[in-house]
C-alpha cells in the first residue's frame, strides 16, 4: 500500500473518531447554560464558576495526621475572549451569556457559582449577593437541572428574590434530583417559601435570616404535619436568625406530635421564651391525645383494614381460580378407575368420616396464602398514634412522644433556667422509655439563654445523652469521638449565662 494513501485514510478514520466523540460528548452545565440563554435569549448577562470539591473534612483532618497532604479545591474558570475585549476596550456587552474571569464582573452580570465531585459531575448551583435574581435565570437553571443526576442542591443567600423565583424552584424540585435547597438571607415580602414543601422530594430546607415571622411558620408547620407533602421528605430545617416567637413555636410543636421523620430542628437566634420550648419539649414527652386525633386515628385504622381487606379478597379469588383450575387439569389427565368391591367402599367410607376433605385443605390454604399476600403488599399499620406509639393509662389515650427528633437547637432566645430543668425530665424520661428503632435527643444547643454556665443539669443531661450515643453501638460513639472531641452533647457558652 502506498504511504500516502495509508496517510490518508488515517486521517479520515481520526476525523470519523473525533466527530462521534462531539456528537456522543456529555455536554457541562456552564455549556448548557450558554446554550440555553442563547437560544431564550436572556438579556442578563451571567458569569460562571467553577469549583472542584474537596474531601471530606474528617477524612482531611485525619491524613493531615498521618503526614499526608490534602487535596487543595481547583477552581477552573472560562474565559470568553470576544467578551473579554470588550471590556478591555470599554464598549457595551453583546453576548448574553458568558464564562470569565471573577475580576471583571460587571453590575449587571449574575454570578452562578458551580461545585463539582472528583468525577466532574456537578454537585451545587449557587447565587450569591446578587441584587436581584431575575426570573429567566432561575428558569434556564430548573430547565436543566433534570439533565443533571447529581446535582442536589441549590442555593440563593444574600439575594433579592421575588414570588416567581420561589415558584419555579417549586416547580423543578419534582422533576430533578435536587433535595437541598438553601435560601439564607434572602427577602421576599410576599414569604412564599411554604410552596417549597409542597413535594415530598426535599429533604432539607434552610430559611436563615428570612425575617419569617409566626405566620409564615404557621403555613411551613403545615406541610410537616401527618399525611401532609413534606410530612415524609423533608429531614432538616433550618430557620434560625428569624421573628419567630412562643407562637411559631407552639405550631412546630404541633406538627412534631405527628411528625416522625423530621431529624433536625434549628430554631436559634428568635424570640422564644420558656413558654415556647415548653410546646416543643412537652412533645418529646410523653402527652394526651386530643379527641380529634383519637377519632382519625381510628378512621385512618378503618381504611387501613378495608384496604387490606380488598386486597384479601382479590388474593383470595385468584388463588382459588388457580385451584379450581388444576383441578379440572389433573381429573382430565386422571387414568381411568378399576372395579372395587363393596367392602373396601364400606371401608373407605368409615375413614372418610374421620379425615379432613381435600376441599378443606385447599380452602384453609388459600385463605392462608391470601391473608399472608394482602399483609406483604400492604404492610402493617404504621401511624404517628399506632400501637407502637401509644398506650392507655387511667382510661386515657397517651402517645409515648415523638423519639424521632435527633436535632434540637434553641441557641440564643429567651430562655431561663427553668428551661433547663425540663429538658433535663425530657432527656431522662426518652433514655428510659426508648424503645428499639428510636434514637431521641443526640445533640441540643441553648446557647446564649439566661442559664447557668455549669450546673446538674447540664452535667447529667450529658451523661444521658453519651450513653443514648452509645446504645447505637462502640464504633458510632468512637465515631463522634473522634470528630467531637471535648464538645459536651449540650452546649452552652457563658455570654448570656447567669449564676444559678
Amino acid at each position: 500500500m502506498k504511504p500516502g494513501l495509508s496517510q490518508s485514510m488515517r486521517s479520515i478514520r481520526s476525523a470519523y473518531s473525533t466527530l462521534n466523540y462531539e456528537e456522543n460528548r456529555v455536554l457541562n452545565f456552564d455549556e448548557y447554560m450558554v446554550m440555553a440563554c442563547k437560544k431564550f435569549a436572556c438579556a442578563y448577562p451571567i458569569i460562571i464558576k467553577k469549583d472542584i470539591q474537596g474531601d471530606d473534612p474528617y477524612k482531611s483532618s485525619k491524613r493531615s495526621e498521618c503526614g499526608k497532604s490534602a487535596k487543595v479545591c481547583i477552581v477552573t474558570q472560562f474565559v470568553n475572549e470576544d467578551l473579554l475585549a470588550d471590556l478591555e476596550k470599554g464598549s457595551a456587552l453583546t453576548h448574553p451569556s458568558v464564562t470569565m474571569p471573577l475580576n471583571l464582573i460587571h453590575e449587571e452580570m449574575i454570578p452562578i457559582d458551580t461545585l463539582y465531585n472528583n468525577m466532574n459531575q456537578i454537585v451545587e448551583i449557587g447565587i450569591h449577593k446578587v441584587k436581584h435574581v431575575h426570573r429567566i435565570v432561575i428558569q434556564l437553571i430548573c430547565l436543566i437541572a433534570p439533565y443533571f443526576q447529581q446535582l442536589a442542591k441549590i442555593s440563593i443567600t444574600k439575594s433579592n428574590v421575588d414570588v416567581y423565583t420561589i415558584h419555579e424552584l417549586s416547580k423543578m424540585l419534582p422533576l430533578s434530583y435536587v433535595t437541598e435547597v438553601c435560601l439564607d438571607q434572602t427577602h421576599l415580602a410576599e414569604a412564599n417559601y411554604a410552596i417549597l414543601l409542597n413535594t415530598s422530594h426535599l429533604r432539607t430546607l434552610s430559611l436563615s435570616r428570612c425575617l419569617i415571622n409566626d405566620e409564615v411558620s404557621k403555613l411551613l408547620a403545615s406541610k410537616l404535619h401527618y399525611m401532609a407533602s413534606a410530612e415524609t421528605g423533608l429531614i432538616a430545617l433550618n430557620l434560625s436568625s428569624n421573628h419567630i416567637t412562643d407562637l411559631g413555636a407552639k405550631y412546630f410543636a404541633d406538627a412534631l406530635r405527628t411528625n416522625r421523620h423530621l431529624r433536625y430542628l434549628n430554631l436559634a437566634d428568635n424570640r422564644i421564651g420558656d413558654e415556647g420550648a415548653y410546646h416543643i419539649l412537652d412533645i418529646l414527652m410523653e402527652f394526651p391525645l386530643t379527641y380529634e386525633e383519637i377519632v382519625k386515628k381510628r378512621r385512618r385504622y378503618l381504611e387501613y383494614l378495608k384496604m387490606r381487606r380488598a386486597l384479601f379478597y382479590k388474593a383470595y379469588h385468584e388463588w382459588d381460580c388457580k385451584s379450581v383450575d388444576e383441578s379440572q387439569a389433573s381429573k382430565k389427565s386422571m387414568p381411568k378407575k378399576r372395579r372395587i368391591s363393596a367392602t373396601s367402599l364400606k371401608n373407605k367410607a368409615i375413614t372418610k368420616k374421620d379425615k379432613p376433605t381435600k376441599q378443606s385443605f385447599t380452602d384453609e390454604y388459600a385463605f392462608c396464602k391470601a391473608d399472608m399476600l394482602s399483609g406483604e403488599m400492604i404492610g402493617p399499620f404504621l401511624d404517628p398514634f399506632g400501637p407502637k406509639f401509644s398506650k392507655i393509662k387511667d382510661n386515657y389515650t397517651y402517645c409515648t412522644g415523638n423519639m424521632c427528633l435527633s436535632y434540637l437547637n434553641l441557641a440564643y432566645n429567651n430562655l431561663t433556667y427553668q428551661t433547663l430543668k425540663k429538658l433535663h425530665n425530657v432527656v431522662l424520661y426518652q433514655s428510659v422509655n426508648k424503645k428499639m428503632g428510636m434514637q431521641g435527643l443526640i445533640k441540643i444547643v441553648i446557647d446564649g439563654n439566661f442559664m447557668p454556665a455549669t450546673s446538674p443539669e447540664i452535667r447529667m443531661i450529658n451523661e444521658l445523652i453519651s450513653k443514648n450515643i452509645s446504645a447505637f453501638g462502640s464504633k458510632a460513639q468512637s465515631e463522634y469521638g473522634k470528630r467531637n472531641k471535648g464538645t459536651p452533647r449540650i452546649s452552652v457558652l457563658p455570654e448570656r449565662n447567669i449564676e444559678k
